[in-house]
């Protein structure tokens, strides 16, 4: 992995393994929410 998608994967790869942090820093994903669900 290249310097700059280490330091924010770090965590991962040593959670998980350096190679499912590869997987995850290459994949895309998006996050989506209503924002209302337990707040008031």
């Amino acid at each position: 992995m290249n310097e700059p998608k280490k330091k924010p994967f770090g965590g991962i790869e040593r959670l998980y393994g350096n190679e499912a942090a590869e997987l995850l820093s290459n994949s895309s994903m998006a996050v989506i929410g209503i924002g209302g669900v337990g707040s008031w």
